[in-house]
């Protein structure tokens, strides 16, 4: 079951140190450090927003769709000629806080936000509200069918990602739907910077 959380790599991002009032220059010499020949192109596609934390928020954006969801979506769809595949994207947008996240940053579904959601790590670390407990409730069901029968439950709402169809399901507490993770995360144009 390849996985994924919305906003991956915003928990990875803090630790580039991007001081907000030097954001933008820190942000393109990233680019540059990290995609030379394409550094203009992404920035382009991936530009600077108002508010805070723009520069942050826009390499993370960069790190996510780039080096977390785009590979395992390429790892799900090569998987899937051998095997049904299921692949999944956790998006509460405001799961429990995270304490290396500074008070008012938008922390999105970072990475490993959703273990929360599946293990009991005790009532002093977590508290779910009773959305996300539904949200937990629902994740619990999908993983325990499909440990005991192959494939999660819901299969009319949750298809199986093939080479041709790169569905995922997005687990959300208004309610999970399946998205086009591929459109999603804009892997066409990381596919062509390859």
């Amino acid at each position: 079951m390849p996985r994924n959380t919305r906003d991956e790599h915003r928990f990875f991002g803090r630790l580039f140190g991007i001081d907000e009032s030097q954001g933008a220059p820190q942000y393109q010499q990233l680019l540059r450090t990290s995609f030379p020949e394409h550094a203009a192109e992404i920035a382009e596609r991936y530009p600077l927003r108002n508010g805070a934390h723009a520069a942050e928020l826009a390499w993370a954006a960069v790190g996510t769709h780039s080096s977390w969801t785009c590979p395992t979506l390429e790892s799900a769809t090569d998987l899937a000629h051998h095997v049904p595949t299921f692949t999944y994207e956790f998006a509460d947008p405001h799961p429990p806080a995270d304490p290396l996240f500074p008070p008012g940053f938008p922390t999105g579904a970072p990475h490993g936000a959703e273990v929360a959601y599946l293990f009991d790590l005790g009532p002093e670390t977590v508290h779910l509200a009773a959305h996300q407990q539904r949200l937990s409730d629902r994740m619990i069901t999908y993983w325990s069918t499909f440990a005991r029968e192959g494939h999660p439950a819901a299969p009319s709402l949750w298809p199986p990602t093939t080479p041709g169809d790169m569905t995922a399901l997005q687990l959300q507490p208004e309610g999970d739907r399946p998205i086009d993770l591929s459109r999603e995360h804009q892997c066409d144009f990381w596919r062509k910077l390859s």
